[in-house]
């Protein structure tokens, strides 16, 4: 059994009978639960050897530059090992938090306070100013492009919090 809450209103899945059909906001929340229930399967973390089930979180597609920069270590100022285009996925499989955030004037929670560990499209950090929850174009999310977020953060599941990057 399923609860959700869609604009207020409380509801209980239990199964599907027939194949339903997703249009317009219900996509977009359809895709969020996706991703929330992908997130059940982490694991009780606490270092980068522990992590947890590996889960998908999306290069951002609003703000010039476009995409998502892989760093070898959890630092803005280390070397870029690769790029990924928004709104591209990214395999990760724990995160850290900054000791400050990389990107203070940003709105929250976008500062670039947490750093995730990938593991595709190849091994690396990157920021949580650069990444979203699902995979939206920005004229998927906002016809208008004026959405000042791009789209939700990406998730930050207690259990997959690393305590070093080393």
């Amino acid at each position: 059994m399923i609860n959700i809450s869609v604009l207020g209103k409380e509801s209980q899945l239990s199964k599907l009978d027939a194949p339903i059909r997703v249009r317009g906001r219900a996509r977009i929340f359809l895709a969020a639960l996706t991703v929330a229930s992908a997130l059940g399967g982490c694991n009780s973390g606490g270092s980068e050897e522990a992590g947890c089930e590996p889960f998908t979180i999306y290069a951002q597609h609003k703000w010039p530059p476009d995409g998502a920069a892989l760093r070898s270590e959890p630092n803005k100022d280390a070397p870029q090992i690769a790029g990924v285009e928004g709104p591209d996925p990214i395999l990760v499989d724990g995160f850290v938090k900054a000791a400050e955030p990389t990107y203070p004037n940003n709105p929250d929670p976008f500062k670039g306070e947490y750093w995730y560990h990938a593991t595709e499209p190849e091994e690396g950090w990157v920021n949580s100013a650069a990444v979203r929850a699902i995979p939206l174009k920005h004229e998927e999310f906002d016809p208008t492009g004026l959405d000042p977020n791009g789209g939700p953060p990406a998730p930050l599941p207690k259990e997959c919090e690393l305590t070093s990057a080393a």
